[in-house]
């Protein structure tokens, strides 16, 4: 399959990022529908709104600045990922792995993340609000500095040595959390 470079141009600090992407959505689709891996692929600032990619395996991924709102990625493989800047809002992520992905400042709010391991992640200035994190989500070892759980569901979530300074968490839900 040949593949087209794609091309987005951002505004980050008073100064302009060029971000080349190497795959277009119609490829990401096209890759996922026959059964083909994405781990380590670059998928910088793709718009992939409300796709279903249950099971994908974006391990290693660079999904930076990726718009993934509204899209059923329950049961993926998320592992190790960069989504810094990525929208994940009202994402169905249960049952899935985002062990040790770099989700600083990614907008995860009303996401679904049941059952889901976010542990050893940077979620640093995340914005979580109203997301549900039941089921036991593991987010042991990471790094919730200034991120927004307002509203947040964390029933018997695991936040065992979780760094959570600077964290709003106000009318979140954390009854049963394990904080021990």
């Amino acid at each position: 399959m040949n593949y087209h470079l794609r091309t987005a141009i951002y505004l980050e600090e008073n100064r302009y990022i060029l971000i080349v992407s190497a795959l277009t959505e119609k490829e990401v689709l096209e890759i996922f529908s026959e059964g083909g891996s994405l781990a380590g692929k670059d998928l910088t600032g793709l718009n992939l709104y409300r796709s279903v990619l249950s099971g994908v395996d974006l391990s290693g991924a660079d999904i930076r600045g990726i718009n993934f709102r509204g899209a059923n990625l329950s049961g993926s493989n998320l592992s190790n990922m960069k989504s810094s800047e990525g929208i994940l809002a009202e994402a169905n992520l249960r049952d899935s792995d985002l062990s040790g992905s770099d989700l600083s400042d990614t907008y995860l709010m009303e996401a679904r993340l049941y059952a889901s391991d976010l542990s050893h992640c940077d979620l640093t200035g995340s914005n979580m609000s109203g997301a549900f994190m039941t089921g036991g989500v593991n987010l042991c070892d990471s790094s919730l500095v200034s991120a927004n759980l307002r509203g947040a569901d964390l029933s018997g979530a695991i936040i065992r040595k979780a760094d959570l300074t600077m964290a709003t968490l106000r009318s979140a839900k954390l009854i049963g959390a394990d904080a021990s």
